[in-house]
């Protein structure tokens, strides 16, 4: 998936919908420049829950939305 240019890089915490991603565990990001190649790092493996799951987003943090395919 692939994330533009315009997420703050100010803040502590950040809410990730992940659309389209069926709810499951072991999942993990990498953060690449794609024009470079150049993989910056790699989150900690996370689980992904159902929407009914009665998690919720931190109010205080901005929420970006990932869809679309994986771009390899």
């Amino acid at each position: 998936y692939s994330i533009d240019g315009t997420v703050p890089n100010t803040v502590h915490s950040l809410n990730v919908f992940l659309q389209d991603v069926p709810p499951r565990d072991d999942y993990f990001l990498l953060f690449v420049n794609s024009t470079h190649g150049v993989l910056h790092t790699t989150s900690k493996r996370f689980s992904v829950v159902s929407l009914d799951s009665g998690a919720a987003p931190d109010s205080y943090a901005p929420t970006v939305t990932i869809s679309g395919t994986p771009n390899p």
